[in-house]
């Protein structure tokens, strides 16, 4: 009688123990962590693509709305014309960084950051108006 571990007539030869064997068929962290690290990474291209400005400014977007409906349904907070002016004023000045972000034409950056100006400055003479 053979030893415990032989193998029936034919079989083939093990390789030696799967290299990977508690982690399944996935390389190793260090090897998945190497991969990232060639070419653009994920948050590179976030930035390199302007699409975390884009998300940015859909999150202001999501702001006014919640700020505006709290304000209708509960009375509290400012109201929209409050908001307007200092949401406005921002979103003009991630505009204007996701034109330079995309090596737009140098006209549309100085467009959104001169919008932003005249937002701001609405924003303040109103304000002032106000007191």
């Amino acid at each position: 009688m053979g030893g415990v571990h032989e193998q029936a007539p034919g079989a083939r030869q093990a390789d030696g123990a799967h290299p990977h064997l508690l982690q399944g068929s996935r390389p190793p962290a260090r090897r998945r962590l190497a991969a990232l690290n060639q070419g653009p990474g994920v948050v590179e291209s976030l930035f390199t693509s302007a699409l975390v400005i884009d998300l940015i400014l859909g999150l202001v977007a999501l702001e006014a709305l919640a700020l505006t409906l709290i304000h209708r349904w509960s009375g509290k907070g400012l109201p929209a014309a409050e908001v307007i002016g200092f949401l406005l004023s921002g979103a003009f000045l991630l505009l204007a960084l996701r034109a330079a972000l995309t090596d737009a034409w140098w006209g549309w950056v100085g467009l959104w950051l001169t919008a932003s100006l005249f937002a701001h400055l609405f924003d303040l003479i109103r304000r002032w108006r106000g007191h």
